[in-house]
């Protein structure tokens, strides 16, 4: 199952994939050595959407701190964040690296600063996806194992 640190991870594999000669912060930072960015998650709602699945919406925010400090650098780097998250994002399953989804960023806004030379950008993720297998397993609902086929042609 997908969940908020698999997108997390997803986020900066793309930035790292992409921006090969910044650096993304994986700490909580006070004083950034720019250029860098930092991958903060906002917030994560999730709802039932049906009997077995779940629709959670995700948003993280990507803040990018500029080392040119000039507004080309940080109009460079929003047209290209905008670029590399209209792909769908690679996300893979902590616990399951077989569970690989590719996932649509279904929107991303931007802000500068220009005072401080810091692009501010919010990925919106809405996912869905099944429940827990185990939610589903009773005497009345069994999970079907095999299936057996027979087919009688007459020529």
């Amino acid at each position: 199952m997908i969940d908020s640190i698999d997108f997390y991870r997803a986020i900066r594999e793309t930035l790292e994939a992409n921006f090969t000669k910044i650096k993304v912060q994986t700490k909580d930072i006070k004083n950034p050595r720019p250029p860098c960015f930092y991958i903060k998650p906002l917030s994560d709602n999730e709802t039932q959407t049906a009997s077995e699945y779940a629709t959670t919406s995700y948003s993280y925010a990507v803040i990018y701190f500029s080392k040119k400090e000039t507004l080309e650098d940080l109009l460079s780097v929003k047209e290209k964040i905008k670029k590399i998250f209209k792909k769908p994002l690679k996300v893979t399953a902590y616990e399951d690296a077989e569970d690989v989804n590719y996932v649509e960023v279904d929107s991303v806004n931007t802000t500068l600063d220009e005072d401080g030379y810091i692009l501010n950008a919010v990925l919106t993720i809405e996912h869905t996806q099944p429940l827990g297998g185990e939610r589903f397993e009773s005497e009345n609902n069994e999970i079907m194992d095999d299936i057996e086929l027979n087919i009688d042609s007459k020529t």
